[in-house]
């Protein structure tokens, strides 16, 4: 099935921070090197993109990432770190998704 695009402008722009939440600040996204996409995915389930950080000891790995549509927060689908390119993080979240739309077909 194919999601439509979300930019990350909206994304950042549903994102309410406050206590704890710190997910867009500028020294977090620097502290972990991140790099964000240009987009995201739109669905019913939430917002979904991958994002690119950097460890301390300087190993670049890619995470999965979920806004809440409810909240707007942001959490991490699955583990922090866990895939070694952009095309293993993106080919795990189009199973999930997929796996999603099984579960509600």
């Amino acid at each position: 099935m194919k999601f439509p695009s979300i930019p990350m402008y909206e994304i950042r722009s549903r994102y309410n921070p406050g206590e704890y939440r710190h997910w867009f600040d500028e020294g977090a996204l620097r502290f972990f090197d991140t790099v964000l996409p240009a987009v995201g995915l739109r669905t019913e389930w939430g917002n979904y993109f991958i994002t690119r950080e950097t460890n301390p000891s300087g190993q670049k790995r890619y995470s999965i990432r979920k806004q809440y549509l409810e909240t707007g927060n942001i959490g991490t689908h699955g583990e922090f770190h866990v895939y070694p390119s952009y095309m293993s993080a993106k080919q795990a979240l189009l199973q999930h998704l997929n796996e999603q739309c099984a579960e509600v077909a």
